[in-house]
């Protein structure tokens, strides 16, 4: 064979094979999702036949069955590498050196630090939709989703000065504070975040009652949420008791939002202080 014309198959070889791989990174069609919050968004963005696993924690439409390769935090390296991913997601809640291990064996990994903010949890989910080619369809979503926090506001009675106490917590006490998208939730409301002063989360009931929050959130599951509520219900003193202002929020929608979830968490919000 010609010396020119091997050289020349060989070259385009090459770069059939850098373009193929160079495809592959821009439109993944294996994806592996380490954070309930990734899942949901992937799900949000229609991918959910890309996804090839996902964490234990992650809430899936009955109808799709998807590999668990990982609990909330501890992920099985060998059963990830075996699902030949094209891309993997993970957050703060994976350890680095899962991370690390998986980036070492040639596994293209995102990470997304856990969002602070309503405008994080927009450019995370903006972000997720340009490495899967889905960013007509995210835009699309935000804006609806402002629109609809738009429409939230003219509910919101600007003369009603609300203090609001929200917990995310028990045992220690837990609550939001400053620069966090929980905090986002009360300051869209139109109202004041009365913790807003900590530097961290944890707090005593003693201060909460000497605060004496107008409205009292709570954001856990089930059986703890509707207890936290009988407690604070002791409490007859209480301005949130004798406004019967105390309602407890879906954590899941609340503490790991897709951009839909903030707002219905909004709306909730909204219409549970000014009804």
């Amino acid at each position: 064979m010609n010396k020119v014309l091997f050289s020349r198959k060989v070259l385009s070889l090459v770069f059939s094979l850098f373009l193929i791989i160079s495809l592959k990174a821009q439109c993944p069609e294996r994806i592996i999702s380490l954070a309930p919050s990734i899942t949901k968004n992937l799900l949000l963005l229609g991918l959910e036949q890309k996804i090839v696993g996902v964490t234990s924690w992650c809430d899936l439409n009955k109808k799709i069955s998807i590999p668990v390769v990982a609990s909330a935090v501890d992920a099985n390296l060998e059963k990830i590498i075996s699902l030949q991913p094209d891309l993997v997601f993970a957050t703060s809640l994976n350890k680095p050196e899962t991370l690390k291990a998986l980036r070492n064996m040639g596994v293209t990994v995102e990470y997304f630090p856990y969002p602070k903010s309503l405008s994080q949890i927009e450019d995370q989910f903006l972000k997720i939709a340009t490495l899967t080619s889905s960013s007509a369809k995210a835009k699309t979503i935000l804006k609806e989703e402002k629109e609809k926090r738009e429409k939230l506001s003219m509910l919101i009675d600007p003369k009603m000065k609300v203090r609001v106490f929200m917990q995310i917590g028990t045992n220690p006490l837990w609550c939001a504070i400053q620069n966090t998208f929980l905090d986002d939730f009360i300051t869209l409301a139109g109202c004041e975040n009365i913790t807003k002063d900590l530097t961290n989360g944890a707090v005593s009931r003693e201060s909460v009652l000497i605060r004496n929050p107008d409205v009292i959130i709570i954001v856990m599951m089930g059986n703890v949420g509707e207890e936290e509520v009988r407690i604070w219900n002791s409490y007859s003193h209480l301005n949130a008791v004798k406004k019967n202002k105390i309602f407890v929020l879906d954590s899941d929608k609340a503490c790991s939002p897709t951009p839909i979830d903030f707002t219905e968490t909004l709306k909730q919000i909204i219409l549970n202080i000014y009804k």
